[in-house]
């Protein structure tokens, strides 16, 4: 586990209303001795899904299973974490978007009825199915990608959380405590520059952190300044908006092209793939408001 990461829902900082709703979900639920229902939480990249899978299970004192939904591609690879699921436990897939239909229908009955529906090999039985008890679980799903999952899934989640983009306040408030924590001491100019170009997103401004330590112990520097903060971002690649060489080559071929541009159209020039560009580039801009989405496609601002 990231040990900037933090634990319990108490020490996560922004995502209020998330936080408000759980705690009386989590509240609720010790005191009827049982599990939260299951949870679907969706929310851009870095913005701290699986945090949030993992504070609930500390809260609730039961135990964790991560699961990847790009693996479940076949029921044999789900099975073994049906299997391990102990009474009010947590099951966590993220990216369950990606997740095969087989597998998803495969998960159905069990998220709904708590039981394992399996076909039978033995020749007395061939071709019968058994049902297996399966403990009462909290199965916590993460997406970036909300309108990929079909709607019979979606509606087996009683919970549906959104984690939006942290305001820049709220990225200062995680850098500072993320920066006492791993001993790296900056003015206020440079926290708030890091915070700024962070793209809303407490993942890039730890990974930012991280990475000014190193520049910190390397150059030894007694505490980074703004200066000190842009020759480091620079070095990556990133300048004092934050933005990286894939945003100015799409910022580019947006200027070229001069009119609205579709997505297609962007992956077949750019060469980035459809993801990158519509979760990770994207957002930010649009929030920036260096863009904008129009009917006819994307434009520069």
């Amino acid at each position: 586990m990231n040990s900037l990461r933090p634990t319990r829902l108490a020490d996560v900082l922004g995502q209020k209303p998330l936080l408000e709703a759980l705690n009386i979900n989590i509240v609720s639920a010790k005191s009827r001795a049982t599990c939260i229902d299951h949870a679907l939480l969706y929310g851009p990249p870095g913005t701290g899904k699986t945090t949030v899978a993992n504070a609930i299970s500390n809260e609730m004192g039961s135990s964790l299973q991560v699961a990847n939904g790009a693996n479940l591609r076949a029921i044999k690879t789900l099975i073994p974490y049906v299997m391990r699921i102990e009474e009010n436990s947590v099951l966590f897939i993220d990216e369950i978007h990606r997740m095969t239909p087989l597998v998803e229908e495969f998960l159905y009955p069990i998220m709904e009825d708590f039981k394992l529906d399996m076909a039978t090999e033995s020749k007395d039985l061939q071709g019968e199915t058994i049902s297996i008890d399966i403990p009462r679980f909290t199965l916590v799903g993460a997406t970036t990608e909300y309108g990929s999952l079909s709607k019979p899934l979606i509606d087996r989640f009683k919970h549906k959380y959104t984690l939006s983009l942290y305001s820049v306040e709220e990225l200062l408030s995680i850098l500072r405590v993320s920066a006492e924590s791993i001993n790296v001491p900056m003015s206020d100019d440079a926290f708030r520059l890091v915070a700024a170009t962070s793209r809303g997103t407490p993942r890039i401004a730890n990974a930012a952190l991280e990475w000014l330590r190193d520049y910190h112990i390397a150059k030894g520097v007694p505490k980074l300044s703004r200066g000190d903060v842009e020759a480091a971002m620079s070095i990556k690649g990133i300048d004092s908006e934050g933005m990286t060489g894939m945003d100015r080559e799409y910022l580019n071929i947006l200027t070229k092209y001069g009119k609205p541009m579709g997505i297609e159209t962007i992956v077949s020039v750019s060469g980035l793939d459809r993801n990158t560009v519509e979760g990770i580039i994207e957002p930010w801009l649009l929030q920036k408001g260096k863009i904008i989405k129009t009917s006819k496609g994307r434009i520069v601002t």
